[in-house]
């Protein structure tokens, strides 16, 4: 594992590194690379036994979705992708965490993983120029699925 003061001076000077690139392209007049943003998570949720609505607190950490004993409410049991902690939430905490996992899983898919982080930044900074906005990765993948089926085929002679 590596010492937290470690990783700290490797982040630095990876984020000097890119400002320095960046420099370097503004003073050729080229567009700066960009790279995917960094996924943010929450912490969002009771880890303890409360309802997420009336803050009462509750006997006992329920196992499943259920409603507050004392407002009535439906109590959502969802682990949250930042610590996969169990925690309590609301309608709209639900949505908020839903949308995250969504995000983290994503990030995590096989076919995006095989690009590389290179390419897919790449590929971010070339559609970003093309769209005006930030691509999804949805879009990304999108577009690499088009540009490999897009490729002419090799064909070996048999001999």
């Amino acid at each position: 594992m590596m010492h937290s003061s470690v990783r700290r001076a490797l982040q630095k000077k990876q984020a000097q590194s890119n400002i320095d690139s960046d420099q370097q392209a503004a003073s050729s007049n080229q567009a700066p690379q960009r790279y995917l943003p960094r996924l943010e998570l929450s912490k969002t949720g009771q880890t303890e036994p409360v309802c997420p609505y009336c803050q009462m607190n509750l006997d006992q950490m329920p196992k499943e979705t259920c409603n507050c004993p004392t407002c009535g409410e439906e109590i959502i049991v969802m682990k949250r992708p930042k610590d996969r902690a169990v925690v309590l939430v609301n309608d709209q905490e639900a949505k908020q965490l839903n949308n995250e996992w969504e995000a983290y899983n994503e990030r995590r898919d096989p076919y995006l993983r095989e690009k590389g982080a290179h390419a897919i930044n790449l590929e971010y900074s070339e559609l970003w120029d093309k769209l005006g906005r930030e691509p999804t990765l949805k879009e990304i993948k999108a577009s690499f699925l088009n540009k490999d089926n897009t490729k002419p085929e090799t064909r070996h002679a048999d001999g």
